[in-house]
């Protein structure tokens, strides 16, 4: 039985609402880069589909660094709460200093090893005859971006464990703006700027990424922050291990998550252009629906981070499990939507004139169909994965998102697709399939309450 059965209603009042000074800063940034990516993916569909399909694969290729961004800044965001839990803010802000060093300097190693092998990559990927020469442009451009991304996103992990969604939120919101501006600038050639297409897209969001980094470090060196001050000149490898130590296994399940997930989407390329167009076209609409479970995961992460560091395990789990409550209800709705409007969704993201059109809404319509009864199962997925992460156990999710997408989401995906011919709405059913049984999985990896004993 849930835990936040418990409380008081007085004292559920309170706690929504500390979840929902976390949440809804950290939602309204995640919508702002999801509207981001829709606009990016409308405009460049309006060049053709085959240019679609080429940024599709090539931004299927840019996941490859979220694994070990995702490991510094779970490591820092986790270990800033339990210092700021025991009010030890110079702690962690030491902590902060030295994610944003490891993410910098890991994000320009794997800007030059990518760098080096991009054309193999890419094909290995998925990307044809027609679609490669684009694929590489945007792909080249994009990652030149890793030391600034991978920074600001440690940066941004330790202000939330600090509490602060707010800073985060008003220099993503900036930044996006700034990149929709000059992509419909420097892909379609307006307002004076050259017409650059697929580059100018890459472009757009590498400059964005860059000005948001550089705000945000003048500001925390600054010390205008929750959490931040003159940075310390040097490497502190102490506090690399134990950022590392919660962050290793992080970035293990990042790393195993997208090499099934690069699997998976390099089974439905193989399927053809069009079906690709439609599923990249699916996934961009249904990352909207993402965003208020991505919220809530980000207030589990921080309220159960600060709580075990004030040594009060009851109501860490309290927290999680109201969270995940108000993660079902708001993607539960998104998920009716997609399912009851799925036409009307994925029309702005193609030209009207190209041949390929209708093929690709139709598609596109039954992506959404289908994934749409598994939005409430995915909310529970991001709130208790992120409460995990917020007790530093980071280890579970490992085997948990392995085990389930290799089982329930690939073996089905090729088999449907690959030997009963059913095409590319098998690989669509394989994908909802596996997020009910995740959903099932983390939540009573959560109910064993081993998380409460885990020191960072």
């Amino acid at each position: 039985m849930p835990f936040s059965q418990r409380l008081s209603k007085e004292d559920r009042k309170t706690l929504r609402g500390k979840i929902l000074d976390l949440a809804i800063p950290a939602m309204i940034a995640n919508i702002s880069s999801t509207v981001l990516t829709l606009v990016d993916t409308m405009m460049v569909g309006h060049l053709s589909t085959m240019k679609l399909s080429a940024v599709g694969v090539a931004s299927m290729a840019t996941w490859i660094e979220f694994p070990f961004a995702m490991g510094i800044t779970i490591g820092t965001t986790a270990i800033v709460a339990r210092h700021v839990g025991k009010e030890d803010y110079e702690t962690a802000k030491r902590i902060c200093d030295q994610g944003i060093y490891m993410g910098f300097i890991t994000g320009l190693i794997l800007f030059i090893v990518l760098f080096i092998i991009k054309d193999p990559f890419l094909h290995m990927l998925g990307t044809t005859r027609v679609t490669h020469r684009d694929a590489v442009k945007y792909f080249v451009v994009y990652i030149s971006s890793y030391p600034a991304l991978m920074a600001s996103m440690a940066l941004y992990g330790g202000l939330r464990g600090a509490g602060d969604t707010r800073t985060p939120m008003y220099l993503t919101v900036m930044s996006n703006a700034v990149n929709i501006f000059l992509d419909y600038s420097l892909i379609f050639g307006k307002f004076g700027f050259p017409r650059l297409g697929v580059l100018g897209a890459a472009i757009a969001t590498t400059f964005s990424m860059l000005l948001a980094f550089v705000i945000a470090l003048i500001l925390y060196d600054a010390g205008k922050l929750i959490i931040g001050g003159r940075m310390s000149p040097r490497l502190d490898y102490s506090i690399q291990k134990r950022i590392l130590k919660v962050g290793i296994p992080a970035m293990i399940e990042r790393l195993v998550n997208n090499a099934l997930m690069i699997t998976y989407n390099s089974m439905v390329a193989h399927l053809g252009e069009i079906p690709y167009a439609a599923h990249y076209i699916g996934l961009r609409i249904e990352s909207i629906s993402y965003m208020p479970g991505l919220g809530f995961s980000v207030a589990a992460t921080t309220l159960v981070g600060q709580n075990l560091g004030r040594r009060d395990v009851e109501m860490a789990e309290k927290s999680a499990h109201e969270s995940a409550k108000m993660g079902i209800l708001f993607m539960g709705l998104m998920g009716l939507l997609m399912i009851a409007f799925p036409k009307y969704l994925a029309y702005p993201f193609v030209n009207p004139m190209d041949p390929h059109a209708q093929e690709v809404i139709n598609l596109a319509a039954w992506y959404l169909r289908i994934v749409g009864i598994s939005e409430a199962p995915l909310a529970i997925i991001f709130v208790y994965a992120g409460a995990l992460r917020g007790a530093g156990d980071t280890i579970s999710p490992v085997y948990i998102t392995g085990l389930n997408k290799a089982i329930f989401r690939l073996i089905p995906t090729y088999i449907m697709c690959y030997r009963m011919g059913i095409g590319v709405i098998g690989a669509w059913i394989a994908m909802s399939l596996e997020t009910f049984t995740s959903a099932v999985s983390f939540y009573l990896k959560f109910r064993t309450r081993s998380w409460a004993r885990i020191e960072v």
